[in-house]
């Protein structure tokens, strides 16, 4: 009975993204260590990625730097002999005591390779193909399992036709070019391998679909907390005496309240897809008053964050239009509450009763007005995009400022999502009422904003 796994090697010269290929493959930005340094990786480090019933091992290995002096030591009447007697004096050679100080790194290669069903070979295209990486490619065949080249770092490579004719030359004529910081091409790499291992097609089939279905769920998730985080935008609201109304103070306590929910929302967005705080950086927040800011985690940083509200029951752009909360109150009952049903805004006689007592009281309300809102949302969408196109193996974060400012067309979606701001009492809480309100804002979001 065969096996329901692929143990993948990933072998090459020292410095050519092998540990980038682990993470752009397995979506985990934090494995292993990469830097623009020789001998990064300088151990063995495992990771699998299973579905279903099958599973990839990929083994990440250290960087070959001397493979001329391995096959010098090698007998000269191996070149002569069968494939197996040829890797017998290579194993020969590796158990060795008085050659494992000198090739610590190029043993470890060969035995993991030596382990394994396939290895991936990377190459820096960049890189011209020079006499070392010839004799790099001689010593990895001598271990006579499949190998499958990956050519890296492919954008505006002007050696990657050479790499081609002189694996071709090598006896290799599969190769797949793989760039590892671009958008990853996963499923043509899976379907290469699957080609080259044809008792395991089936299986590779299915875990590519359900990969696929993953990636898809991941995206919903993701548009169920942005729908979340805009709900909480919607119905976030300051109370203040009107005889006592100090703007300023307002307008800081809706800053404070925004920047928490954007912490909260870039928090858990970043561990759905596996990234880091450091994969986006110099954010500036957009609104209508154009209030800016590097970092919009800090609130000591926030600034005069000046961002328009309304007032009372008017709050929001077209929220509440025509309700009068201060007029009325002779006519209680069904004329306030047919105007609470009008206008969209009141999820209760109870909650409408309260701003009743809170108008006597003296009390107003202040909201962000809903086209600030979008205008934020917008802003994380397009980080939500970004992520679901990047590769775990780019290190440079995505830059959010006025330049990205979403143009969509926001009249549709407003329509669609004004009622929220009638659920005040379900800001920041977990609810079934509010779990379909967020089902609706997902199908905006879908609807409104990509096409």
């Amino acid at each position: 009975m065969k096996s329901n796994n692929i143990t993948i090697a990933i072998v090459g010269h020292t410095n050519t993204g092998k540990t980038s290929l682990v993470r752009a493959l397995t979506r985990q930005r934090n494995f292993g260590e990469v830097k623009n340094a020789p001998a990064t990786t300088i151990d063995v480090t495992n990771i699998s990625l299973q579905s279903f019933d099958f599973t990839f091992n990929f083994v990440d290995t250290p960087g070959i730097e001397d493979a001329m002096s391995i096959l010098e030591l090698m007998p000269s009447a191996s070149l002569q002999t069968s494939k197996s007697d040829e890797k017998k004096a290579l194993l020969e050679l590796m158990q060795n005591p008085h050659y494992k100080a000198d090739f610590d790194q190029e043993f470890k290669v060969l035995n993991q390779m030596l382990k394994s069903d396939i290895a991936f070979y990377v190459i820096d295209v960049r890189q011209p193909f020079l006499p070392r990486y010839h004799y790099e490619l001689i010593l990895l065949l001598k271990t006579h399992i499949p190998i499958l080249p990956i050519l890296n770092f492919t954008q505006n490579a002007q050696y990657i036709d050479d790499w081609k004719r002189e694996l071709k030359a090598n006896g290799l004529h599969h190769y797949l070019e793989f760039d590892t910081i671009l958008l990853p091409r996963k499923q043509r790499l899976y379907e290469q391998i699957a080609i080259m291992f044809p008792e395991h097609y089936q299986s590779i089939q299915s875990f590519i679909t359900a990969q696929n279905a993953l990636d898809n769920e991941r995206m919903e998730q993701a548009f169920t907390l942005l729908a979340d985080f805009y709900f909480d935008l919607m119905t976030l609201r300051v109370k203040a005496d009107t005889k006592q109304i100090d703007t300023q103070s307002i307008n800081a306590q809706i800053a404070a309240a925004i920047a928490k929910l954007e912490k909260q929302f870039i928090d858990q967005l970043l561990a759905l897809y596996n990234f880091n705080r450091e994969d986006i950086q110099y954010i500036t927040l957009h609104t209508e008053a154009s209030a800016t800011t590097q970092d919009m985690f800090t609130l000591d940083e926030f600034g005069q964050f000046s961002i328009q509200f309304g007032k009372g029951a008017a709050a929001g752009a077209t929220m509440m239009v025509g309700v009068d909360l201060v007029s009325g109150m002779t006519t209680l009952g069904i004329a306030s509450a047919t105007g609470a049903v009008i206008g969209g805004v009141f999820s209760s006689l109870w909650n409408y009763g309260e701003r009743i007592i809170d108008k006597w009281r003296d009390i107003e309300y202040f909201y962000i007005d809903q086209p600030t809102a979008v205008k934020l949302m917008l802003n994380l969408l397009y980080i939500i995009e970004r992520l679901n196109d990047r590769s775990h193996a780019d290190l440079n974060p995505i830059i959010i400022n006025d330049e990205t400012e979403n143009s969509a067309d926001i009249t549709n979606f407003m329509k669609q999502t004004e009622n929220l701001r009638a659920y005040p009492e379900l800001h920041q809480k977990s609810d079934s009422k509010k779990d379909k309100l967020l089902q609706k804002a997902v199908k905006a979001i879908q609807s409104s904003f990509l096409n």
